[in-house]
């Protein structure tokens, strides 16, 4: 399966993370808003891009140990 350029959105009701493909599938969860009013959860993406740890320069500097044995 190929995930490259995937993306997909989300929302957190409390610890639960709820997936969806499209944005407005998620516009049914909401949360009291600061008037305590009902309102939907503003919905966060994930996009997948694929990579291998020796190409975070910046891990790898910091922590070698990092890569399995």
């Amino acid at each position: 399966m190929n995930l490259c350029g995937f993306l997909d959105g989300f929302v957190r009701v409390g610890y639960e993370i709820i997936w969806a493909d499209r944005p407005e599938d998620l516009a049914a969860h909401t949360a009291p808003d600061e008037n305590g009013n009902q309102a939907p959860i503003p919905p966060k993406s994930l996009t997948f891009i694929p990579a291998k740890v020796t190409e975070n320069r910046a891990l790898m500097a910091a922590d070698p140990a990092t890569l399995p044995i």
